[in-house]
């Protein structure tokens, strides 16, 4: 897990470490079964719990970019 961490750091240096952990948390937060990646369903429910609802051809939109 160190290693992981150091390779975030030396990755995205433009970020102070601060910020790299709230990205982590952030990212933890809606990626709610743990596999590493957001997907169609958690994207949804993390628009809605943002305030920001989005329509299904939407969300693909966002996706597709």
């Amino acid at each position: 897990m160190i290693h992981k961490k150091l390779s975030l750091y030396a990755e995205f240096s433009e970020f102070s470490r601060k910020q790299i952990k709230f990205f982590t948390e952030t990212f933890k937060k809606y990626d709610e079964d743990g596999d590493g990646f957001i997907d169609f369903d958690e994207l949804k429910r993390m628009m809605e719990k943002l305030g920001e609802a989005q329509t299904h051809i939407a969300l693909k939109e966002i996706i597709r970019k």
